[in-house]
């Protein structure tokens, strides 16, 4: 662990790049160019609506997850009010809704129109329009380093979502980690991909507002086309670009040669599930001569632990690159069942303590007490139950989750190994691999494949490639092709979707 010295917090490094360059462009839309001064105008805004209505401080302040300059100025207010920002999607059901409302106990919903009236009414609390702000008032920030800064629901084992509660520390240690790893430099143009309910969104945001830079925010429909995220990568100049997996590879089968040219792109920052860098990936970063591939890891319970940054030789990477080393401020520790240290080589559970453990899950004692030791104090550790080992120069490598293991014909298979070789073959764009039928343990191997229109292929050739390159019990005893793999709101794939579709279909998906 690498130990630096500890921020206050993210927010107050938003407000000292306000006071020093406040004409800088902070947030771009289609519609509208903010400035910094503009931004922090109307997150005061905010904070005196909320100190106006009386919510109480350190509580947990409900905005509507959807991409505009506004609901960022009230992210900024919500935090500098010391209050805890807890993003919900106005898409979910109204039971949802009111389920981690009532989970996270929160005080109050900040946002306009009927949704955000109508949430706040269901469950009695104040309702903070946010079309109709008060002249700001409130000039001091409130928040403070180990008051509660944001809340994310994860789905739970029992089919219950748990509301994972951070802390400022853990944000304020990752952002300025983030802004001095990153070779992107002051002023940096980020696009703001993630969905508002994943914590890389939390990445985009203060990474490039902490750092002076300028927030780009896509219109509606662009993440999920390839070619117009492109359009817009290039249009808008972007410089970093937070990607998870299978978007990068859905990206990266689109794209060739002539477009590469066009590009700024200086880093992009792959997180969420592991990364796979088959034959479109290694072909999109040949071509992106001046920008690195970053490789991050961490559960929602302690956001990014481990990083690493790929060299500029895409052709020798490793299909399955290494999750890397800790950031500044994180212990890591890899034990056996029994709760001892493995030594180099051998795979273990991977354990988190430091600066980015989160307080535990919200208002649920029990569950934090299952994963969390020490919940709380400077001693907390987080068990990922994630699988990883260390090599001779202690770079931790992934070796997935024992949940998601399958039992092949006798044989314990790690789904990722199977899929870097799909992913390896020309014409693959991405894929996923389960047991036969979708059964975890199975006679046989089945991968699920998109396929480029513009290098067709077929079933059979992907099973002649992979008997190439794999072990006979490895091979896909069948493959299917679809036209897209389910996914999860946050952009992984949806294994367990993936898997039942399977149950209930015999031919393409």
């Amino acid at each position: 662990m690498r130990a630096t010295s500890e921020a206050t917090t993210a927010v107050r490094v938003v407000a000292a790049r306000v006071r020093a360059h406040p004409f800088r462009i902070a947030v771009e839309d289609q519609n509208e160019l903010v400035t910094y001064a503009e931004l922090w105008h109307r997150a005061l805004a905010v904070s005196t609506a909320l100190a106006d209505a009386g919510v109480p401080a350190g509580s947990v302040v409900a905005l509507p997850a959807t991409r505009s300059v506004d609901v960022v100025a009230a992210l900024l207010g919500t935090l500098a009010a010391g209050l805890a920002y807890l993003p919900v999607d106005p898409r979910s059901p109204d039971t949802r809704t009111r389920l981690v409302l009532d989970l996270a106990d929160a005080r109050a919903v900040a946002g306009t129109g009927e949704w955000a009236r109508e949430a706040a009414r269901a469950r009695g609390i104040h309702w903070v329009d946010t079309s109709a702000l008060p002249v700001p008032t409130a000039q001091q920030d409130r928040s403070s380093a180990d008051s509660p800064c944001y809340v994310l629901f994860t789905s739970g084992s029992t089919g219950e979502p748990k509301g994972v509660v951070h802390h400022h520390r853990s944000l304020a240690n990752l952002i300025r980690w983030q802004v001095a790893d990153s070779r992107c430099g002051e002023r940096a143009r980020t696009l703001q991909f993630a969905p508002l309910t994943f914590d890389v969104s939390f990445q985009e945001i203060f990474a490039t507002l902490c750092s002076g830079g300028t927030l780009v925010l896509p219109p509606e429909g662009v993440r999920e086309d390839p070619e117009r995220l492109w359009n817009m990568l290039v249009g808008s100049e972007i410089e970093r670009l937070f990607l998870p997996s299978v978007a990068l590879q859905t990206l990266a089968a689109f794209t060739n040669n002539d477009d590469l040219r066009e590009a700024r792109l200086r880093e992009v920052v792959s997180a969420g599930e592991q990364l796979r860098c088959g034959h479109a990936v290694r072909q999109l970063f040949d071509g992106l001569a001046d920008c690195d591939l970053v490789n991050q890891y961490g559960p929602t319970e302690t956001h990014v632990v481990t990083s690493h940054r790929l060299d500029r030789r895409p052709w020798e990477w490793p299909a399955l690159p290494p999750i890397g080393l800790a950031i500044d401020n994180v212990r890591l520790r890899v034990l056996d069942a029994d709760g001892r240290e493995v030594p180099h080589g051998s795979r273990g559970d991977l354990h988190v303590s430091g600066a980015a453990v989160a307080v535990g899950y919200a208002n649920r004692p029990e569950l934090t007490a299952e994963r969390f030791t020490a919940p709380g104090t400077d001693d907390a550790e987080y068990r990922t139950g994630d699988l990883v080992h260390a090599d001779e120069d202690g770079v931790l490598w992934f070796s997935g989750r024992a949940d998601d293991q399958m039992k092949i014909a006798g044989f314990r298979v790690e789904p990722a190994e199977v899929e870097a070789a799909v992913l390896d073959l020309p014409g693959v764009v991405t894929c996923v691999v389960t047991g036969l039928n979708g059964h975890a343990v199975s006679a046989a191997v089945e991968a699920q494949v998109v396929v480029s229109t513009e290098n067709p292929t077929t079933e059979a050739a992907v099973v002649d490639a992979l008997r190439l390159v794999l072990p006979a019990h490895l091979v896909p005893a069948r493959v299917r092709f679809a036209d897209a793999l389910p996914l999860t709101a946050s952009g992984k794939v949806d294994r367990a979707a993936a898997a039942e579709r399977l149950r209930s279909s015999a031919s393409r998906i």
